[in-house]
């Protein structure tokens, strides 16, 4: 079927005053073959889209798919932010403690009936451990990435560390010596969120630490702050999804707040 240049032209208005006001993050391409391929996937493939003429293959479509809704009926991304598990300190080689052990194989049958498809961590041995009994359940490998690794607040001891900890959250640019602000060490945490969003795989692990889960929560769900990091257990899970216009952060993991 050929349609007219001026139809055409019609029917792409049209679909874009149905597609007016788009979230224009987290998004990727998908091609369609025809004018009517368009108006289709604009009417039955959920959520927000944008429909462009692809220059270099005329007469093809794109069409582009917005936040965490994928092609598919009702298809919704979900992603878990894990805090670790118990472990023996803060240095990066600390091992989970035989209680962080048990929680870990915990984690693992309360996450296993969600089917995650990838398993992304820190790669601080804590963190790791934490989900290795997870990533033997399910055969899946343990992805690290740097970036979620736990914040540094201050290079040298601080007496006041808590109070000091807590003005990072109302100053995110304060920085004491040595140390990462709260803005540096979200914007790496939001990064790998990201990433792990735009991946093809619909079910998602992120393993870190309490304060940078925190710090990475704060910028999808602004309720979260310091009052929730004081409150984390070991280990703790949020699940994340979108709700309406915004992101919401719902903690699902079982065990009672700290």
């Amino acid at each position: 079927m050929v349609i007219p240049s001026g139809q055409r032209f019609e029917l792409l208005r049209m679909v874009g005053f149905m597609v007016a006001g788009l979230w224009p993050a987290f998004s990727r391409f998908d091609r369609v073959d025809s004018p009517l391929g368009v108006a289709r996937a604009a009417t039955t493939l959920p959520g927000h889209r944008e429909v462009r003429w692809d220059p270099d293959h005329a007469p093809r479509c794109r069409v582009r798919y917005f936040g965490i809704l994928r092609k598919g009926a009702n298809h919704i991304k979900q992603l878990w932010v894990v805090r670790h598990a118990a472990a023996f300190g803060q240095d990066p080689d600390a091992a989970l403690t035989p209680r962080g052990m048990q929680q870990a194989e915990d984690l693992a049958k309360f996450l296993v009936p969600r089917q995650p498809q990838r398993l992304i961590t820190s790669p601080y041995r804590r963190a790791r451990m934490t989900l290795e009994p997870l990533a033997a359940q399910l055969g899946l490998p343990v992805e690290t990435d740097d970036r979620l690794v736990e914040r540094v607040l201050s290079g040298q001891p601080l007496d006041n560390w808590l109070e000091a900890l807590q003005s990072t959250f109302t100053n995110p640019g304060l920085t004491f010596p040595g140390g990462e602000s709260s803005r540096t060490a979200a914007e790496r945490a939001i990064g790998a969120w990201q990433d792990a969003v735009e991946a093809p795989q619909d079910r998602v692990v992120l393993v870190t630490h309490g304060n940078l889960l925190t710090l990475l929560l704060h910028h999808l769900d602004p309720t979260v702050g310091f009052k929730t990091w004081a409150h984390l257990t070991h280990p703790d899970v949020y699940q994340v999804q979108r709700e309406g216009s915004h992101w919401q952060a719902v903690r699902t993991w079982p065990g009672d707040r700290a």
